[in-house]
């Protein structure tokens, strides 16, 4: 703890860690580039607690905010907590994905500046949405708030289940919202982009973090503090503490169902994460309803040995748009469903999927499908052009031609289990 302390204090104070020993290299990194990004690449721009912004290498940083909340939570440095608050608030409002993803550039794998979130060039390392739930996880630790709970599930979800194929065999390290994949083949800034999951990498970091995270769930589900346990995840799950034991059966993410089986020694509180999503959120224990009463996001429930709960609440299948700053998204929507991101596949809908212009007011369905193993698919409506490809390049609007369509969407996280092909998360809109 000592140590670790001693590494966050140090970060971004002179004489520099990082300019003293690129000193005695020669002035060079043994990455080359590394030396060009400056000290906001390491977060090392200032110290700790003077930063507001997240910057730099978007892995380095979320690790780096991880260690300054486990620090800042055994030692109750209020000074640290606040500058964790301050760059998950940078990160959250102003610097992430709506798939959870961070780090918008290839180019340092980096943050840029707010607001600047590219779909078709986004970085979004499958990495840096690992450490994010780092970051979340301890943070829900140190305050308890919900909102974390939220980013977290929004990024297990999303990011990190697409960084894997459903074969559990290929990889992405990066993690696009938008896909044309011609234009991924021979456009030189785009060629981090990968149209297809890999089954390794020169830098092989993702496939093993990506593992390690999906195969070590439970430390995320739960944390506990003192006589309570709070439950931020609906997965389903067996768990066993000192005193207690807790089981949950899920349906989670197609229904907001669960149940909860408590075996325990004495009576203590459960902490049930309402999710921000979440409507008509209800509790029974042994089938007689509960209210409780509210925390920071959580119902805190009063529960003893033999105890059955059910947790229910409505997910609808959300029309998002993003704040007008986020210029690549002006004028389009994304689907959202619970905690589960959607997308349009050529596989589902044909090419040139950025022709759609989806009708925020029109009808919006949920179907179970078989696809996957049965999953819920999203249809909405709107219009795509009726024109050929004999079309002029440049014709007045009058003259274009359009028809009504339907849009099949699926989870994000399960594209390009098909083959290849154009993927987009962002639609253009009809209207607002």
């Amino acid at each position: 703890l000592d140590l670790a302390q001693y590494f966050i204090n140090q970060r971004g104070t002179e004489p520099n860690y990082f300019i003293e020993e690129l000193k005695t290299r020669g002035d060079s990194f043994h990455w080359d580039g590394n030396d060009k990004q400056g000290m906001e690449y390491f977060q090392a721009n200032q110290p700790v607690r003077r930063q507001k912004d997240a910057v730099g290498h978007s892995v380095r940083a979320v690790y780096l905010y991880s260690g300054m909340a486990d620090v800042a939570m055994r030692t109750q440095d209020e000074s640290l907590k606040e500058a964790c608050r301050t760059l998950f608030r940078s990160i959250a409002e102003k610097r992430m994905y709506v798939t959870g993803g961070i780090g918008s550039t290839y180019n340092g794998e980096a943050f840029t500046f707010d607001y600047d979130l590219p779909n078709d060039t986004a970085y979004a390392e499958s990495c840096a949405s690992i450490g994010l739930i780092f970051f979340m996880q301890r943070m829900l630790e140190m305050d308890g708030d919900a909102v974390y709970g939220d980013v977290m599930e929004r990024a297990l979800y999303n990011t990190v289940l697409s960084g894997m194929g459903l074969d559990g065999k290929a990889f992405f390290y990066v993690n696009p919202l938008e896909v044309f994949p011609e234009a991924d083949l021979k456009d030189p800034n785009k060629h981090h982009v990968k149209i297809e999951r890999q089954k390794w990498f020169a830098c092989a970091c993702c496939p093993p973090n990506v593992i390690r995270t999906l195969t070590g769930l439970g430390q995320y589900i739960y944390t506990r503090s003192d006589r309570r346990v709070y439950q931020h995840l609906y997965i389903g799950n067996e768990s066993a503490f000192e005193d207690m034991k807790l089981s949950c059966t899920s349906s989670m993410p197609w229904e907001g169902k669960a149940e909860i089986r408590v075996g325990a020694e004495k009576p203590f509180e459960l902490a049930l994460r309402v999710p921000g999503y979440a409507k008509d959120f209800a509790v029974t224990v042994n089938g007689q309803a509960v209210k409780g009463h509210e925390e920071d996001g959580y119902l805190i429930v009063e529960v003893k040995d033999g105890d059955v709960l059910n947790v229910s609440f409505d997910m609808d299948a959300e029309i998002y748009c993003a704040n007008p700053h986020v210029t690549e998204d002006c004028a389009k929507v994304c689907v959202v469903r619970g905690p589960v991101v959607y997308c349009a596949e050529e596989a589902d809908n044909g090419k040139l999927l950025q022709d759609f212009r989806m009708d925020p007011h029109g009808a919006i369905e949920v179907d179970a499908s078989e696809l996957f193993g049965g999953i819920r698919v999203v249809r909405v409506e709107g219009t795509r052009s009726a024109a050929d490809e004999d079309a002029p390049l440049y014709m007045p609007v009058a003259e274009s031609k359009r028809e009504k369509a339907v849009m099949t969407l699926i989870p994000y996280y399960l594209w390009n289990n098909r083959g290849e092909g154009e993927m987009t998360v962002w639609m253009n809109s009809i209207g607002g």
